[in-house]
């Protein structure tokens, strides 16, 4: 009897011990959503407190509002019979509103109670974005509309007729772009948008500065990049036959961002989208939003109830192929974060197998980590850089292979 409780134990700790692992490698892991409804939209004002809007497909209508004070651990419902919403837009942890198709509710107590308001529009409004504590707007199907009284009251912008638009951004207070089915830009503040025939079939947009701003949406046009503030684009993804459309974009700073869509298809540059690799959802379904309230914790919804959460930028921890898909070249990836501490990850493309290394080195060229040094097969791969040990400053990391060698530079600051 003894001799079989030593084994359980041993064959128990073993168990923890790779469920460890396999939590430690997790890129994207799914949340318990408690339900089936389609996630339409996130918002997240702080690391801990998020919302979450949702509907079915079915009549009668349902719409659901999720919320969570602990950063997901844990999220308390509520249903609302006969509505259907698909936005919701929260100034602070108490004031929000949420868009249905043919009324609006706002909070003013996190959620406590709603009161109800007529829709002006009567269609779907797919994004809701507040400039501060007062001035905000709703873009939908076919119009956009303005609050300056915090949502109490909301007032036709843009009257125009079969514009379908699914999102936008400020660059500045002034500055401002809305993509969908057609594009639109203010360069006021937003009381008056211009359309913009360069820019169509696009469906997520973000931004990580004035100047660099990244949409994304059907196929041939992807994922589009500008860097003048929306003036000029080029298309650094055109997509392939099976990327039916992309839906959100997040860009994170000018070297990283992530890109969902149709088929639960996440993709990842490091480079400023020079190059993508695809990261593992765990789920076939359409990811309709995504939100990163870091650098590296991020969220993304979809349909049939998804929930996706990362603490790592969605790259897995730990050495890993990242896609077995063969790249047309050999690459390495700006480490991200950068700076950091004490963690960062290093991503990087082999066109054909072949021995490789890949080092770290300090600012006077001495060996401080060597992070693969070995054959392998072609494809793309990220490996973890653990640095708590090491003082500040500047490092460089080299990748070599038969007929390639490239060198960036990383910052520790702790």
């Amino acid at each position: 009897m003894v001799k079989i409780r030593i084994i359980s134990v041993i064959i128990l700790f073993f168990l923890l011990l790779n469920l460890q692992a396999a939590k430690a490698q997790s890129g994207w892991v799914r949340q318990n959503s408690g339900t089936t409804l389609n996630l339409l939209d996130l918002q997240f004002i702080n690391s801990n407190t998020g919302f979450i809007v949702g509907q079915n497909n079915g009549s009668p209508s349902v719409s659901i509002f999720l919320k969570t004070t602990n950063g997901g651990v844990n999220w308390f419902s509520s249903n609302f019979p006969l509505e259907s919403f698909y936005s919701v837009g929260f100034i602070d942890v108490s004031t929000g509103i949420i868009f249905g198709a043919y009324n609006f509710r706002r909070t003013t107590n996190g959620s406590s109670s709603w009161t109800s308001g007529p829709n002006p529009s009567n269609s779907a409004m797919s994004k809701i974005l507040f400039k501060n504590s007062t001035v905000g707007f709703a873009f939908g199907t076919s119009f956009i509309d303005n609050t300056t009284d915090a949502g109490l009251t909301w007032q036709r912008v843009l009257p125009a007729n079969k514009i379908f638009l699914n999102d936008a951004v400020f660059l500045t207070q002034n500055k401002a772009i809305a993509v969908g089915q057609n594009s639109f830009t203010s360069t006021n503040g937003g009381l008056t948008w211009t359309y913009n025939s360069s820019l169509y079939s696009q469906f997520g947009i973000s931004n990580c500065d004035s100047n660099n701003v990244m949409t994304c949406g059907q196929y041939l046009r992807g994922i589009c990049k500008s860097s003048n503030g929306g003036t000029k684009w080029t298309i650094v993804y055109p997509g392939t036959e099976t990327d039916t459309s992309f839906l959100s974009v997040k860009y994170l700073d000018v070297n990283n961002a992530i890109v969902t869509g149709y088929g639960g298809k996440i993709l990842y540059t490091s480079n400023g989208g020079s190059s993508w690799t695809q990261q593992a959802s765990g789920v076939g379904t359409t990811l309709m939003r995504i939100t990163f309230t870091n650098s590296l914790t991020g969220w993304i919804v979809g349909k049939n109830g998804v929930i996706l959460k990362t603490t790592t930028g969605g790259v897995v921890t730990g050495f890993t192929q990242s896609s077995s898909e063969i790249p047309d070249r050999f690459s390495l990836s700006q480490n991200y974060p950068n700076p950091f501490n004490p963690n960062t990850f290093v991503s990087y493309q082999l066109r054909v197998a072949g021995f490789i290394s890949l080092k770290v080195y300090d600012a006077l060229g001495n060996e401080v980590e060597t992070l693969v040094n070995d054959k392998q097969n072609a494809g793309s791969y990220s490996v973890t850089f653990e640095a708590a040990k090491l003082p500040s400053g500047i490092y460089f990391y080299t990748l070599r292979t038969e007929n390639f060698s490239e060198t960036k530079r990383m910052v520790l600051v702790k």
